[in-house]
């Protein structure tokens, strides 16, 4: 019997290291069938850039990444030049020009013969919710003043210079490192709606920092160590996809503390009573100034609420503020219409009842339909302000 147990053990030891082998063959097999996944594309090359000889740039990470919008050292950040959206279907769509702007290609240096619009704001001029920058209305208002041109001009070329969340900060430091360079004829200034955000958090700044912060790094812990087993196998290369964040390595920026749900209702709304928007003031009267001493002419249109019954219904974070963001957006209101008077330019400001609750996606995005109606609006205002060469009644088919 004593014998029979000693033999036993060399060969339920060979079984189990067999069954090891297989299983970890199995394993590797299976962790490379995982690894050929499309869903994996964009993570493999992640990991692949971080593990690279020579580590990667956050802006050659969010590149690798597909990001739709980068880093940027003073512009905190950017529309990716050459973004292009891809479905989950597989299917490709550009978004971002050669420039970075959401419109049809252009050329830098203006054509003699193009009277060009420059249309600056946030995620509501970029149509965040539009897949296709075709349906947003800035492309569309575009068709529309083509339609009753001036003889003189070949074209009005409208370009979006829409980045989403942006505040006035990142619209002036925009066009003084960029958008003024394009020279345009118009600039229009979509404006208000971030800049609500700055006030309603707690040690107002008017330089935001209290707001907005630059994005984090995400660092690979153990590099060596991971690329010495990643190459070794299959299985611990998918194990390390895993643990990678689902978001962009490298964050472009903070765009607030914290959600607005952490807010407290009641100090919220004291705040907004008391706060002076200096920050929005200020950027605003700089960037009018500035576009006005290139000689570019300069039309201001408010941000764009629905009612509010609409705003509260849609959505929890934004909703529970009630009436405090038609408030805050007041205070900004009353800072443009300012700037307006004293520097004799166009200011529009939008009832709910000129774009209606129906048009809305969420709170302030707009659906194709509310687009559309969005475009024939903004192209009324700049016609009956004369700020765009028109046919006269002779010219008119």
């Amino acid at each position: 019997m004593t014998g029979n147990t000693h033999s036993s053990k060399p060969f339920g030891l060979i079984i189990t290291i067999i069954f090891l082998i297989v299983g970890i063959a199995l394993l590797e097999i299976t962790s490379s069938f995982l690894l050929d996944r499309n869903s994996l594309g964009a993570k493999k090359k992640i990991l692949e850039a971080m593990l690279a000889t020579r580590p990667l740039t956050p802006l050659e990470i969010n590149h690798v990444n597909n990001s739709k919008i980068s880093p940027h050292p003073y512009l905190l950040y950017q529309n990716t030049p050459n973004y292009i959206r891809v479905a989950t279907d597989g299917t490709q769509a550009p978004e971002h020009n050669a420039l970075g702007y959401r419109s049809d290609e252009f050329t830098l240096e203006k054509p003699a013969n193009v009277f060009r619009i420059l249309v600056l704001g946030g995620s509501t001029t970029y149509g965040a919710a539009m897949s296709n920058y075709q349906d947003t209305w800035p492309h569309l208002m575009q068709n529309i003043l083509n339609q009753n041109l001036a003889s003189e001009y070949e074209r009005i070329e409208v370009i979006n210079a829409g980045l989403s969340g942006a505040t006035s900060a990142e619209l002036l430091s925009g066009w003084i490192f960029r958008h003024q360079y394009l020279k345009p004829d118009l600039l229009m200034i979509h404006t208000g709606g971030n800049d609500m955000n700055p006030l309603l958090y707690p040690d107002y700044n008017p330089e935001y920092t209290h707001f907005r912060a630059r994005g984090g790094s995400y660092r690979m812990p153990f590099r060596e160590v991971i690329i010495f087993l990643v190459d070794l196998s299959n299985t611990i290369k998918l194990l390390s996809l895993a643990f990678l964040p689902d978001d962009n390595l490298y964050p472009v920026y903070i765009g607030q503390p914290y959600l607005f749900d952490k807010l407290d209702l009641v100090e919220t709304r004291q705040q907004i009573a008391d706060i002076s928007p200096t920050g929005f003031e200020r950027n605003l009267i700089t960037l009018v100034k500035n576009a006005q001493s290139n000689e570019v002419q300069v039309a201001l249109f408010s941000f764009i609420l629905p009612t509010l019954k609409h705003i509260t219904s849609k959505d929890p974070y934004t909703g529970r503020l009630g009436e405090i963001i038609p408030d805050a957006l007041e205070k900004n209101r009353v800072v443009m219409r300012s700037i307006s008077r004293k520097n004799a330019i166009t200011y529009f400001e939008a009832s709910p009842s000129q774009l209606q609750d129906d048009l809305y996606l969420d709170w302030c995005h707009l659906n194709k339909e509310g687009q559309q109606a969005k475009a024939r609006l903004f192209s009324d205002v700049l016609k009956n302000e004369g700020l765009i060469p028109v046919a006269g009644p002779e010219n008119i088919n």
